[in-house]
């Protein structure tokens, strides 16, 4: 071994040696799949019971929906249906799109502000602390909405049951024109919930797989951060050793133990890094490297 002159191999094969590690290195690489971090976090309520509640409240809606619809329709009808007849530019069409609109204001509208109210609200600079609850001032205002948006149904109800009450069910039919329409709002604090502990999952999952995407992407950057990366350098180095008849024969002969081919690799390797180092440190202060006069 004391006759081999390092390096061996001209820079040239060294770099294609490397080149080739970086290659198998990769090969170990597998990229994230966001599936796959599905289970990161866990939800507060198991899937089948997400599932399970978001159906009953779709039945719940509809039928608070259809026992309230008629009378929002007969209040509603009573302000927009004389209108088209006292102005030219309104037809009755435009009429029966204002009572279904309204109609629709007063259901959907109280859910959505309500699920708003708990999904896109989580905007800091806008948190006040008090008695150690966190109070947004955002999340009270898209609560407003959703109370106005529920009170046209409430009013409409009330408008209808005082226009034709029911003397024997009086009782009940103040009850129905009251609570029908607030029970869409109880229906959105729980959909709010639901929704919100979902969110928070997928987006813990989301978080956990662009982290492991940051990772995948700095090791394919910089295979030699690779497991077992060494090992694989010192096969492409070998190989390219081996490459080289007059090379592979004098090595046979001066190699007789695994240790004493680690140490020529590893002689090899940093003579390779020393060539390196070199250049970089003396191309500055060479004297030879003088500007070119034209």
């Amino acid at each position: 071994m004391s006759n081999l002159s390092f390096p061996l191999l001209p820079t040239d094969r060294y770099l294609s040696a490397v080149d080739q590690a970086y290659t198998n290195a990769r090969k170990r690489l597998h990229k994230p799949e966001f599936g796959a971090f599905k289970h990161v976090a866990v939800q507060t309520y198991p899937q089948w019971f997400f599932v399970g509640i978001v159906g009953l409240l779709a039945v719940v809606m509809f039928f608070s929906f259809w026992v309230s619809a008629g009378k929002q329709i007969a209040s509603a009808g009573m302000i927009f249906d004389d209108l088209p007849g006292h102005y030219s530019r309104l037809s009755s069409g435009w009429a029966d799109v204002s009572v279904i609109s309204m109609l629709m204001l007063s259901e959907f509208g109280a859910i959505l502000f309500l699920v708003a109210a708990g999904t896109l609200t989580g905007s800091a600079d806008s948190v006040r602390v008090v008695k150690n609850f966190h109070i947004t001032p955002l999340v009270w205002i898209l609560r407003l909405f959703a109370a106005l948006c529920a009170a046209y149904a409430v009013v409409a109800n009330i408008t209808i049951t005082r226009l034709d009450p029911v003397q024997q069910a009086s009782a009940m039919q103040w009850l129905v024109s009251i609570t029908i329409p607030v029970v869409v709002l109880g229906l959105g604090v729980i959909l709010e919930r639901l929704l919100v502990d979902k969110l928070k999952a997928n987006g813990m999952q989301n978080v956990k797989y662009q982290e492991a995407l940051i990772v995948y992407q700095s090791l394919w950057d910089d295979p030699t951060r690779i497991k077992d990366y060494g090992l694989l350098l010192a096969e492409s180095l070998w190989t390219e050793l081996n490459r080289y008849k007059q090379l592979r024969e004098t090595l046979a002969l001066v190699i007789t133990s695994p240790e004493l081919k680690n140490h020529i690799l590893i002689a090899e390797y940093q003579s390779h890094l020393n060539a390196q180092k070199f250049d970089l440190e003396g191309s500055n202060n060479n004297p030879f490297l003088g500007s070119a006069k034209s």
